[in-house]
């Protein structure tokens, strides 16, 4: 499969979990992100991702949204999808920790999708290189501790 036929695999599967999320609860306002603020503090700690257009979903209180990666902190960014040496990535914004913690067990099963659980969003990447999941695991570990 071709790095756009990924690209739009995880998307789609993506759009499942958020679909699969059948409970719904409140919620909790002092510890929800934002796609933007999850970007913006993982980008801080390193991760080097960049937040792509937001995507379709069945579950109108979730965001999906396309996720691009950066060569190294502060450098070019790289488009969605593109042929290059990583895989595709999705970013799902649930409405509460407990959803995304649904969304993070059913992503956790999957084979080649590398799961991020960080409140209420849960990062899918694809077939990941080894570079990216080492940077993916610092500074989201950075993340979660601070």
């Amino acid at each position: 499969m071709n790095r756009l036929g990924r690209a739009f695999a995880v998307a789609i599967a993506a759009a499942a979990l958020a679909a699969a999320a059948t409970l719904v609860l409140r919620p909790e306002p002092e510890s929800l992100l934002s796609a933007d603020a999850f970007v913006a503090v993982a980008n801080e700690a390193g991760a080097g991702i960049e937040l792509g257009p937001r995507l379709a979903s069945s579950e109108a209180e979730t965001e999906i949204h396309t996720v691009g990666f950066t060569d190294a902190v502060g450098a070019d960014s790289i488009a969605p999808g593109s042929d290059l040496a990583h895989g595709a990535a999705s970013l799902i914004v649930s409405p509460s920790a407990e959803a995304a913690g649904e969304q993070y067990e059913r992503c956790d099963t999957a084979i080649t999708i590398r799961c991020y659980l960080t409140a209420n969003v849960v990062l899918l990447v694809d077939s990941p290189t080894a570079d990216e999941v080492a940077r993916l695991d610092t500074a989201l570990a950075t993340v979660d501790e601070g």
